[in-house]
């Protein structure tokens, strides 16, 4: 996990300085005309204003440390939760291979569903698809949701009347849209056949039953 960053928090308020209020002292010659007393005057508003803002710093720097402490809390329990995801994900991902081992019949589906989940299609395509596996026949039934024959593109071909400065289409014959719709269900029957097979020891899967909707 990333550490906790505190960004201004982390930095302590600077404390008010004497400095930064204390008056100016009198010179001479304004010392001979009253200003040694005005001088102390300001010094006694000088002190009640830096008494004020070291208040305000108290207040303002007990808000800061509060403010630390409650990140702190949350950065751990965000930590807490995280690190009890890894650990729950972790333990079944071993639950998961262990299954898998045994020919399980929840682990096979899962990890078969796995697979088939992870396989990209075209946008326009379903991605409903669902796995189950029955270790007695060693078989995987796999129920996939297909494509509309609208995934076949509606024109053949564009043609350019130089004429009429024109481009008309060419519709495909329903006949052709129904041999590439066939061909496109077709390669998908395949392909899971062959993901399937491919990402599945030779025992523990030897028929797949592919039902298309």
């Amino acid at each position: 996990p990333p550490p906790l960053d505190l960004g201004q928090l982390a930095v302590p308020i600077v404390a008010p300085q004497w400095a930064d209020f204390e008056p100016e002292p009198p010179r001479k010659v304004q010392r001979m005309f009253g200003g040694q007393q005005r001088y102390e005057a300001a010094c006694e508003e000088a002190r009640r204003d830096v008494d004020r803002a070291k208040a305000d710093h108290e207040l303002r720097e007990a808000q800061r440390r509060w403010q630390v402490t409650e990140a702190r809390q949350a950065y751990d329990r965000k930590i807490a939760d995280v690190q009890r995801e890894v650990e729950a994900h972790n333990a079944h991902i071993d639950e998961l291979e262990a299954g898998l081992r045994e020919n399980d019949r929840h682990a096979v589906s899962e990890y078969a569903q796995m697979v088939l989940d992870r396989s990209p299609y075209p946008a326009p395509f379903p991605a409903q698809r669902t796995a189950g596996y029955v270790p007695e026949s060693s078989l995987l039934a796999v129920e996939w949701y297909l494509p509309l024959t609208d995934v076949v593109p509606k024109y053949k071909a564009f043609r350019h009347i130089k004429t009429r400065k024109v481009v008309e289409p060419t519709s495909r014959p329903v006949g052709d849209v129904r041999q590439i719709y066939q061909t496109v269900i077709a390669q998908i029957a395949l392909r899971t056949l062959r993901e399937i097979f491919d990402s599945t020891p030779e025992e523990m899967i030897t028929t797949v039953v592919f039902n298309g909707r």
